[in-house]
């Protein structure tokens, strides 16, 4: 058999490539279509007979490939004694290279990932799934024998099924989680998100072969998670906070002076510290009964039947909550805003944490962060962006010494508009297909920020500043399952907070920060409020997060009908621009306002933030200016 596998590969030109263990998978059907051609046998079937001589036929069938025997034979003297744990192991590290060339069918509702080949399992056997030989793929469980089968067995699920569904689901989740968490710690999950097949598997060879492929099933799970796009290349994810954290920084005076003789000293600095909080965040739902689980995984796997990587059911169940929750935080990172829930009530995933829009108001708020307030900075469109961008940076450069170390951050949504006020004030050939985009004269890179909605929002920070907090990581992920009559209750728990580094010097009033002109502040923004007209007793909340009142004629107040296109959880904030109090836009409470009290503004800039609740149908308070 090895002289006629030396053959083929002669003839192909395939030696040096197979000494290298370079050959791909286009390689491998080169050479079993060049085999049967040449001796009318199947290259594969023919492998196996021969692997079969030297071990049995069911070690053969759960703990070996043909292409191991293949390159076995190739190298008698180095393979000689290995057992088949150790020539699979083998095989698995040569085969880091290839890649799988079949597109396979994308999953309804899933992301698709690169699968590499000899790593998630072979074939089924008559013991194990995917001919993994691991207690969690064992075909003596009911979830595993339908993966195998696509069939539900005649005898229905009993509660010793149900026992062992829960506690394989629960043990499945954490070592995503412990993964997750290990991937990040080593600083591997970059690698693992951008391409699966780079990850360095090394450090498994002392695990058992049957752990190895757990392990790797684990690894494309999260991988396609993953490819769900995040924030965290804009905001980094900082671990390790499990409520409050001082993030200290030393702010430096001047040191430098003529030299003279003697004691002269000079210099100073001061330590201003923010602090990074994490709010508890949760995962509470009924997922059905595991009835309803097993007829929509076989309708899953009916429609999508030839997808390379097949999911036992509890990967599936686990890779759709995945990555449902992954979308909502990503969002919620950006536009949340953590809110206390009220008893027995569920409240919308974008009260579940805090997000940068609301953190950096807040800052603005407590008077540590200075934004421009310029009515010609609020707004854009389409045919002027470039040219507000610009005012923008103008402003901020006339504040700092230098802008070579911030970047801009916009609107993803608003990308087109950019790229076509950019062209057509700079020329309509600007090419625009690389990732980084830089406004002329400055030199300042631009970074896209996603799901900020319609918000015209501009920041200006140095990479890095604002951060996206947690506890542990991947604690999300710790899914696991408990079973009440015939339904099925998910569950985990985590925290989110979100912090700058340093924004700026924290002053007791709002008339000291605005005295203070910027000095020493580290984040820049615009405020994108939308100015109403004087009387209004109403808006399109779609429009912006700030509405500011206008100088009425006589008292005005809100109507909760005429705010219209709410988002339910999306904290919106109501501020006052009219000086005569008496005439000021007020909020009474009752109908479509659930307020603590009556909102009646005593100056310029007090506001009220309030929120859409689905449920009830009206505008709650979340908090207002003392």
């Amino acid at each position: 058999m090895k002289e006629k596998i030396k053959k083929i590969l002669e003839s192909l030109g395939f030696i040096d490539k197979a000494k290298k263990n370079e050959l791909t998978n286009e390689d491998w059907v080169k050479i079993a279509e060049a085999y049967k051609k040449a001796h009318g046998k199947d290259f594969y079937e023919d492998m196996r007979a021969a692997e079969n001589d030297a071990k049995t036929a069911k070690e053969n069938e759960e703990k070996a490939t043909s292409h191991d025997a293949a390159l076995a034979l190739l190298n008698e003297n180095e393979v000689q004694g290995k057992t088949v744990e150790e020539k699979v192991e083998s095989v698995i590290d040569e085969n880091k290279k290839l890649k799988s060339e079949t597109e396979p069918d994308k999953p309804k509702d899933e992301v698709k990932a690169d699968i590499k080949p000899g790593t998630l399992g072979l074939g089924h056997t008559a013991s194990h799934v995917f001919g993994i030989d691991h207690d969690l793929f064992a075909r003596s469980k009911r979830y595993n024998e339908i993966a195998a089968t696509g069939r539900i067995p005649e005898m229905g699920a009993t509660n010793a099924d149900a026992d062992v569904f829960e506690q394989d689901f629960a043990l499945f989740a954490m070592r995503v989680s412990n993964r997750y968490t290990e991937l990040k710690r080593s600083g591997q999950l970059a690698l693992i998100k951008a391409d699966t097949l780079g990850m360095d598997y090394s450090q498994l060879t002392n695990a058992g072969l049957g752990d190895q492929f757990v392990i790797r099933r684990i690894d494309a799970v999260i991988s396609r998670i993953l490819e769900v796009p995040d924030v965290t290349h804009i905001f980094p994810r900082r671990s390790g906070i499990q409520d409050r954290e001082l993030i200290t920084n030393a702010i430096f005076g001047e040191f430098s002076a003529a030299y003279q003789s003697g004691e002269v000293f000079k210099g100073n600095f001061k330590l201003q510290p923010e602090m990074g909080k994490v709010e508890d965040s949760m995962m509470k739902t009924k997922v059905g009964s595991f009835k309803w689980i097993e007829r929509t995984y076989l309708g899953y796997l009916n429609t999508n039947g030839s997808d390379p990587f097949k999911p036992s059911m509890i990967e599936w169940i686990f890779l759709n909550i995945g990555t449902r929750l992954r979308y909502e935080q990503n969002e919620r990172n950006i536009l949340g805003y953590y809110i206390q829930p009220v008893a027995g009530t569920p409240g919308s995933y974008l009260n579940a944490g805090p997000g940068v829009v609301h953190t950096l108001l807040q800052y603005a708020e407590t008077n540590k962060l200075l934004p421009f307030t310029q009515s010609e900075l609020a707004d854009y469109t389409a045919i002027n962006m470039v040219e507000v961008v610009e005012a923008f940076l103008e402003r901020v450069n006339d504040v700092v010494p230098s802008l070579r170390l911030f970047h801009l951050l916009l609107n993803e949504k608003h990308r087109p508009w950019f790229t076509a006020s950019y062209r057509r004030k700079y020329g309509k050939d600007i090419d625009f297909t690389g990732n980084t985009i830089s406004v002329p004269d400055f030199s300042c890179p631009i970074q896209f920020v996603p799901n900020l909605g319609t918000l015209k929002l501009m920041i200006l920070q140095q990479p890095g500043n604002i951060q996206l907090l947690e506890n542990i990581p991947g604690e999300m992920y710790a899914i696991y399952f408990e079973r009440r009559l015939e339904e099925l209750l998910a569950m985990s728990v985590w925290k989110e907070g979100v912090s700058a580094s340093h924004v700026g010097i924290a002053f007791a009033n709002k008339a000291e920060l605005v005295a203070n002109n910027f000095k020493l502040q580290q984040i820049f923004i615009n405020y994108p409020a939308i100015m109403l007209e004087p009387g209004a007793t109403g808006f399109d909340l779609s429009k912006s997060l700030i509405f500011i009142s206008g100088v009425n004629a006589a008292a005005t107040s809100l109507d909760g009908d005429s705010l219209t296109n709410p988002t339910a959880g999306l904290v919106f904030k109501v501020e006052c621009g009219d000086a005569t109090t008496s005439k000021a836009t007020k909020i009474v409470n009752g109908g479509k306002f659930n307020l603590k009290s009556n909102w009646t503004p005593a100056a310029v800039g007090d506001w009220i933030k309030l929120v859409y609740n689905a449920e009830t149908e009206k505008f709650d308070e979340v908090t207002r200016s003392a």
